[in-house]
């Protein structure tokens, strides 16, 4: 719980500081609202898994890169740094993080000697980073290259292009229902109106606006070209957060600022007046941020009516964008409004989708306890220098199964349909000389099972353990064995 409420801490934090350079604290106490309240954010950050903190370090990156001024060392290589840990908390997140570089690329185009040396920055500090862990992986996971477990994975699923397909299906038949993608289409349309109206904006919006855009379009790419549900599961979209809520921080900044700035301001200072605003106003939007969490029976609306939900989010999206169009003389009433509006339409998406019901299940509570407890089992009984392949079946609690082999980053791979069908030379593929299996199943009979579905390919495994941890589901049987001789295979 300590680690979920840091990670939402630094996120909001860096959100807060990001919109507060451009605009002033009001519009950025908002921005962290709409950021900390919103239900995709809170199903990111509320589960043990690594796209909560990849996420917050992305949100720090992002805020050095758009810091107006230069701290004690340069916001670039701090830049690089938090790139190379979002990163290697989960590769998955590489489309964000490629697409955060449009920032600097778009702040410095004008002179080509500083964006080289931004750019070196930039690598000496995820150079910095890499090396400062190297030590720690060796100790700890007993190898240097602790970012390896991840490349062997993409590595298995470009060997195998069914698999993704095999574990979370194929088609198009989620796009529907996937309401949690919606604040990106609201920030785009919203961001492309904004570029569009021909009016003094803060320096941060194009930046911010490319690095949403290319995200989009690299996310689609992954998705519907190289065929990556990096759209179509929902912690593998959650990376999107970071250039969907930091554009949108700033299209709620953008809402308060008014029409006159001092001419020639420094990035840095081109606040506006929005600390000006009637305190009345920004507390009341925030009030009405606050409150949304309160709205989450909206999720029952999704499985029925997926074209109701998408027309209201539709109608919001249009009413925040003539709100951007009405004269900023009508300050702070229309950025009041504005932001209530902005604050619904990116919240109604995600509570709506039952997808990332997750954090919001009372029932979850006991199947995190199981996770923690299968995780103690494996830190107890797995020797650092072995690897591992988590064996099950379609059970009860396979979702239990699953969220654990994601845990190890440990893809699926159906072991009780594979090994018996695939030739000899591809069992290396599925494991190796040094691998132990992990079987989690509530039937220990299929354990014998299992060792007879190895036998029958020359397979020799021993130096058993078990344990047994307790589940909403029954008990789940976590049994752990070595292979010792793979001199018979065939």
């Amino acid at each position: 719980m300590i680690l979920n409420a840091l990670i939402m801490a630094v996120c909001a934090a860096s959100l807060f500081f990001i919109v507060s350079w451009y605009y002033g604290k009001q519009p950025a106490v908002l921005a962290s609202i709409a950021l900390a309240t919103n239900p995709y954010f809170i199903f990111a950050v509320a589960w043990d898994y690594p796209d909560g903190p990849a996420i917050a370090y992305a949100f720090v990156a992002l805020a050095c890169f758009l810091r107006p001024r230069q701290g004690r060392f340069p916001n670039s290589l701090l830049a690089g740094a938090c790139l190379a840990l979002s990163g290697y908390s989960n590769l998955a997140g590489i489309p964000a993080l490629l697409s955060m570089m449009a920032v600097p690329l778009w702040r410095y185009r004008q002179s080509l000697g500083r964006l080289a040396k931004e750019v070196l920055w930039i690598l000496c500090g995820g150079v910095a980073a890499t090396a400062l862990l190297i030590p720690f992986s060796r100790t700890m996971l007993g190898c240097y290259l602790f970012f390896k477990p991840q490349l062997d994975q993409i590595q298995y699923v470009r060997s195998h292009p069914g698999y993704l397909a095999h574990m979370w299906g194929s088609g198009n038949a989620w796009i529907p229902f996937a309401f949690r993608l919606a604040p990106a289409l609201v920030a785009l349309f919203l961001g492309a109106l904004v570029l569009l109206a021909r009016r003094k904006r803060s320096g941060a919006i194009a930046p911010a606006y490319l690095f949403l855009a290319a995200n989009s379009i690299l996310f689609a790419l992954f998705e519907f070209v190289f065929h990556n549900v990096g759209l179509r599961v929902a912690y593998g979209s959650s990376y999107m957060l970071t250039p969907v809520f930091g554009f949108a921080g700033l299209l709620i900044g953008e809402c308060w600022l008014p029409e006159r700035r001092r001419e020639g301001s420094p990035l840095g200072e081109e606040r506006g007046r929005s600390g000006r605003a009637p305190a009345l106003f920004c507390a009341a939007a925030a009030l009405f941020g606050l409150a949304l969490p309160y709205c989450s029976t909206l999720r029952t609306l999704s499985p029925a009516e997926p074209a109701r939900v998408w027309t209201i989010i539709a109608l919001l999206a249009v009413a925040a964008g003539a709100l951007i169009f009405v004269p900023r003389t009508w300050r702070p009433v229309s950025g009041a409004l504005s932001s209530l509006v902005i604050l619904a339409g990116l919240f109604l998406g995600p509570a709506c989708d039952s997808s990332i019901g997750y954090p919001f299940d009372k029932q979850n509570a006991a199947g995190f306890d199981s996770l923690m407890k299968i995780s103690e089992a494996m830190d107890t009984g797995l020797a650092p220098e072995r690897r591992f392949r988590f064996w099950y079946d379609q059970e009860p609690a396979t979702n239990v199964y699953a969220s654990e082999a994601s845990l190890w980053v440990e893809g699926y791979v159906d072991c009780t349909s594979q090994i018996p069908a695939v030739p000899a030379q591809s069992l290396s593929d599925i494991f190796h000389r040094n691998t132990t299996f992990v079987h989690l199943t509530l039937d220990p009979a299929k354990i014998a099972r299992r060792r007879e579905i190895l036998a029958a390919r020359g397979v020799v495994t021993g130096n058993e353990r078990r344990w047994i941890v307790p589940s909403g589901f029954g008990n789940i049987y976590v049994v752990m064995e070595d292979v010792v001789d793979l001199s018979a295979v065939h």
